[in-house]
């Protein structure tokens, strides 16, 4: 299963936390925008039943990026 996320209409300085509750065999697109802690767009947990959250903030430099860490395997 794939999913699509979206963050239209973020205003400078707005978050936005996702937390992905994988199956098993999920993927998301990301979107462009999206500057990742370390430059590489992250991978979901493959295990069953895993939980990962992405937490997002859309920075104020140029409003054209939102800032987002990944923190995986909670479960």
């Amino acid at each position: 299963t794939n999913t699509n996320i979206e963050v239209n209409g973020m205003e400078t300085g707005q978050s936005c936390q996702f937390v992905l509750h994988n199956s098993g065999n999920s993927t998301v697109t990301w979107p462009t925008d999206f500057m990742w802690k370390g430059g590489t767009a992250p991978t979901l947990t493959a295990a069953s039943q895993s939980i990962d959250v992405v937490s997002t903030v859309r920075y104020n430099y140029d409003n054209d990026n939102v800032l987002a860490t990944f923190s995986d395997d909670f479960y």
